[in-house]
């Protein structure tokens, strides 16, 4: 899957030095592989309030319930893997 640069939106993304955050305005969730390469499954970042606070947003709640999203550790070599692999990385409201 190819990056289209007129798809692509800048965002601040905010991470503790190995694992991701949140970005800016919203929370954020990767596309990530799973052994079943047909099937790669969203996952946004585990929400830790003591050693990683962030937002914990109406739909990353609505979505984990859901279980369309799950939570787990994110890292900034994940988001990096991700980019350089044309996998979709995307925010979601993160109001409260």
């Amino acid at each position: 899957m190819k990056v289209h640069p007129e798809l692509d939106h800048p965002e601040v993304i905010l991470h503790d030095g190995a694992h991701l955050l949140e970005t800016v305005t919203s929370n954020i969730a990767i596309h990530m592989p799973t052994s079943n390469p047909d099937e790669p499954e969203w996952v946004t970042p585990r929400l830790e309030t003591h050693s990683r606070p962030f937002l914990h947003g109406v739909m990353r709640r609505y979505l984990l319930e859901r279980g369309i999203i799950r939570e787990d550790d994110i890292t900034v070599a994940n988001w990096e893997e991700a980019r350089r692999d044309g996998r979709r990385v995307i925010g979601v409201n993160g109001l409260r």
